[in-house]
């Protein structure tokens, strides 16, 4: 899984510490960013993720998704459906991250971030988790004024954490 090579690259670099934000690419960004966090956190200090994926289950998926073969996987497995859904390792998330999605997402819908934070809730995590809804966006964020509000977001977001401001 690709999760395991980005994980591996990092240990041979020797990196202490790194935040994790895959979202330039937008193409399963927010995904391999919360996988990190809540599959490896002890690598992240933290992260952001714009528009992620954060349930593979098909009652939270879209039927983009599905009908397109995004989702790879053998959707009757659900211990595989499990083991890869950031949602359900979401006890394990020991550090911050900026969650930032738009209200009108058709790829990825609000279902997998409310039920995503509604387990972090039940674990006690949902103080860890900082989430930003726009509620004329769909999938990324396409609106100049709301592009550069998001990235004073993410970069308030890191001076806060890091101690940078």
């Amino acid at each position: 899984m690709i999760i395991e090579i980005l994980v591996a690259g990092s240990t041979i670099k020797r990196r202490k510490k790194y935040w994790c934000g895959f979202t330039v690419v937008q193409r399963y960004g927010g995904y391999l960013a919360s996988m990190v966090l809540v599959k490896y956190p002890e690598l992240c200090e933290g992260g952001f993720c714009i528009s992620g994926t954060y349930v593979l289950f098909p009652e939270f998926a879209s039927s983009f998704l599905i009908n397109s073969g995004c989702i790879w996987m053998d959707l009757t497995d659900h211990e595989l459906l499990k083991s890869r859904s950031p949602a359900c390792s979401i006890e394990n998330l020991k550090n911050p991250v900026l969650i930032i999605h738009g209200l009108l997402d058709k790829y990825t819908p609000l279902s997998g971030l409310q039920y995503m934070h509604e387990r972090a809730r039940e674990a006690g995590k949902d103080k860890l988790m900082h989430v930003f809804l726009y509620d004329d966006e769909g999938h990324g964020i396409s609106k100049e004024e709301h592009k550069e509000e998001t990235y004073g977001k993410i970069v308030s977001f890191l001076d806060s954490i890091l101690g940078t401001s």
